[in-house]
């Protein structure tokens, strides 16, 4: 259930509106990261996700996977800001989108935004 502090909260949940939140990182728990009833690796912990569209209470997110080889390279996120924690090269494959609640996406699991022209964002074609 979403929480709701504001009116800008509560017109999250019902417009798609870009924000400031979307191409940033995230590190969410393995278990919200589920698509077609299954998760998308079987491992403990979290993992970065990279948030692609805001849409209401739904989002779509990439995951990011640093130990299999597959889809575009993405380096780490050196001295970013002191909240990144994408700090191991990984690969993020474009046509791999899962859906979250928007209402996961909470300050305590952001990470960092993507730097604008990096070549993550040409390869999504969103540059």
């Amino acid at each position: 259930m979403a929480s709701v502090r504001s009116l800008q909260d509560l017109s999250r949940l019902f417009i798609d509106e870009s924000g400031p939140l979307e191409y940033s990182w995230f590190f969410l728990p393995e278990g919200c990261l589920v698509r077609d009833g299954r998760q998308f690796a079987r491992k403990a912990g979290s993992r970065p996700v990279f948030l692609l569209r805001i849409a209401g209470p739904n989002s779509q997110v990439i995951p990011r996977s640093s130990s299999v080889p597959v889809g575009v390279f993405h380096q780490s996120h050196h001295r970013c800001i002191p909240s990144c924690r994408v700090n191991k090269d990984g690969y993020v494959k474009r046509d791999l989108l899962y859906p979250v609640l928007t209402s996961d996406l909470i300050a305590d699991y952001y990470s960092c935004s993507e730097q604008a022209g990096s070549k993550l964002l040409n390869a999504l074609g969103l540059q």
